[in-house]
């Protein structure tokens, strides 16, 4: 089983509920060997195919394909390039969450219409996170907003995680029950 669907997994076990993982690379991720990217180039290349007007239809059709299963509320969580995603997605969920977030700016927080959790690592840039934050806290659901700085690496939780090393799999496990 991928890294993904085990943290899903564990999501699922702690929170008592179903968990989809929409396949938004269609089978195509981009290779765990090649992280860090050797070529920032290449990658943004591959990344730039899978922007927001892709994913938005991707999304709206699995929340009415979970609505259609009996579903009544929804909550999303993105890792890496899908907490930027998480962001845009708060107009269609319940609540968010973004775990070690990337490529987030300030001005992603005025598009956020829902309460956001923001678990980062240290890999993330502090500051930019922090500015993000305090923009939330300032939205009518502001004091909904929750944060966690884990002094992990970016991917902990995700595709960079190695839940056989103790220390990762100890901090990615406490991500899911903050």
């Amino acid at each position: 089983m991928n890294n993904t669907q085990q943290g899903a997994d564990i999501l699922a076990n702690i929170l008592g509920a179903r968990v989809a993982m929409p396949d938004f690379f269609k089978g195509k991720p981009w290779e765990l060997s090649k992280f860090p990217p050797p070529d920032g180039k290449e990658f943004m290349n591959w990344l730039g195919q899978y922007q927001w007007p892709y994913v938005e239809p991707i999304l709206i059709k699995t929340i009415a394909f979970l609505r259609q299963d009996g579903a009544k509320r929804f909550g999303l969580y993105g890792f890496c390039w899908g907490g930027k995603m998480a962001v845009k997605s708060t107009q269609y969920v319940g609540a968010a969450a973004m775990i070690h977030p990337a490529f987030v700016e300030v001005s992603d927080a005025d598009g956020v219409v829902a309460p956001l959790c923001v678990i980062d690592s240290k890999d993330e840039d502090k500051d930019t996170i922090d500015k993000f934050v305090e923009e939330l806290k300032k939205k009518p659901f502001g004091d909904k907003i929750v944060r966690k700085r884990y002094d992990m690496f970016h991917g902990f939780c995700a595709g960079r995680a190695n839940y056989k090393d103790e220390d990762n799999a100890t901090e990615a496990n406490k991500v899911p029950s903050l």
